[in-house]
């Protein structure tokens, strides 16, 4: 028994020393690539390619036809707000990375979602509705691919649209 608890702590060490120099063998290789990831899109481009290493970000998009885009969260933080944004007739195909971060994607309360990817050391989830089959209309795919990260969907009504 004894033996057995020794084995396991070295693991769990050998683990954590391992998990340790991947965080920062990722974030030398973060900044040296940091320049090289284009981050230019405007809150009206109907596709996004936005991009957050080693820092935070907050962006809300007001498209008329969203289609979809890239986002990228390398040991980072990003919020991303669509409820400004109309979903294209087609629907949008969505690719998401995190990696040693974290990412928020808020949705209008009546757009489907569909999410397929791997979560790695981490997480993703969805609170937005699902689409059905058979189900006319757009709805949003993302695909998603978290290391040691998370990533999640909410549907919410749009706090920034003040009525009058």
């Amino acid at each position: 028994m004894v033996r057995l608890v020794r084995i396991l702590v070295r693991l769990l060490v050998a683990f954590t020393v391992a998990v340790t120099a991947l965080s920062m063998v990722s974030a030398i290789v973060a900044l040296a690539k940091r320049g090289r990831f284009p981050d230019d899109t405007e809150p009206d481009d109907d596709e996004l390619d936005l991009t957050t290493i080693l820092r935070g970000r907050k962006f809300r998009s007001e498209a008329k036809a969203f289609r979809g885009g890239r986002l990228i969260s390398w040991q980072g933080g990003a919020d991303i707000d669509l409820r400004g944004a109309t979903l294209d007739p087609s629907g949008a195909h969505l690719d998401v990375w995190t990696v040693f971060g974290g990412m928020q994607l808020r949705v209008p309360e009546d757009w489907r979602v569909r999410m397929r990817g791997v979560a790695i050391f981490g997480g993703a989830g969805s609170m937005a509705p699902q689409p059905e089959d058979g189900d006319p209309g757009p709805v949003l795919t993302i695909r998603y691919r978290t290391l040691f990260g998370g990533f999640g969907v909410t549907a919410e009504p749009d706090d920034e649209v003040l009525t009058v």
